[in-house]
């Protein structure tokens, strides 16, 4: 189980994203939709509403590399921070604080320069007794800080369900 914070927002609340994925052959390192690439499998759930970003859990069946990114890429909201697959190269608290102000000599460094994305959960088999093992991890500064931005200066008003993980 992923958490992405994605610039703008899905089509719908839940959904399914059933799109075979390819190596892109003019960019080595990333992938593509491709209807000759491997199957690829991503359900998701919007979590919480911002304006202009939504805060979406993704559960990947299959586990291809770069599959969540370009998927989102595909359905049109892009991880808000993953210029590799149409999000920006970094955020500033600048372009969310409408007071912001810096003195002469400051300079302003991004609350995020990565992808917006994060594994909150991993389950996986116990490799000889079969019982199922879930490890979690708790969200990363930049990603809370991300959070704690939007609900200041983005509210949208509208929390689905975000769990325990969030503070």
């Amino acid at each position: 189980t992923y958490w992405a914070i994605v610039s703008g927002a899905p089509p719908k609340e839940r959904g399914k994203i059933e799109k075979r994925i390819a190596e892109d052959p003019r960019r080595p390192g990333r992938v593509v939709i491709s209807k000759n690439g491997k199957d690829a499998v991503t359900h998701y759930r919007i979590l919480e509403r911002f304006v202009d970003f939504t805060l979406v859990e993704l559960r990947p069946v299959t586990g291809r590399s770069h599959q969540l990114r370009v998927h989102l890429q595909w359905l049109g909201c892009p991880i808000a921070t993953d210029p590799d697959y149409g999000g920006r190269q970094a955020l500033y608290l600048s372009e969310f604080k409408p007071d912001f102000r810096l003195d002469e000599d400051e300079r302003e460094y991004p609350f995020i320069s990565r992808p917006s994305l994060h594994a909150v959960a991993l389950e996986i088999e116990h490799p000889i007794s079969g019982e199922p093992l879930r490890f979690e991890a708790e969200l990363p500064k930049d990603f809370r800080t991300f959070l704690r931005i939007l609900r200041s200066y983005r509210p949208y008003g509208e929390v689905i369900d975000v769990g325990e993980k969030t503070d």
